[in-house]
């Protein structure tokens, strides 16, 4: 029963992850999957390393904020 919860709450991250903006989702995806540092995404996506740490920063709030609409 544990490992199904879990297996439902990763799909559901997953799902939600698909519903942010593109640079949201690179953001997530590059830093906490692929285990870039904020530096090695701001060369990556072309921005400084100040706004690879907002836009990550935001990219977490706006996955809160879906999480809390789908897991009540």
């Amino acid at each position: 029963e544990r490992i199904v919860l879990m297996n439902e709450r990763r799909e559901r991250v997953q799902e939600a992850i698909m519903k942010l903006s593109e640079p949201f989702r690179m953001a997530i995806l590059l830093h906490d999957y692929e285990g870039l540092s904020h530096e090695e995404i701001a060369e990556i996506v072309g921005i400084n390393q100040a706004a690879a740490r907002k836009r990550y920063s935001r990219a977490l709030a706006a996955l809160g904020a879906l999480l809390r609409e789908t897991l009540g």
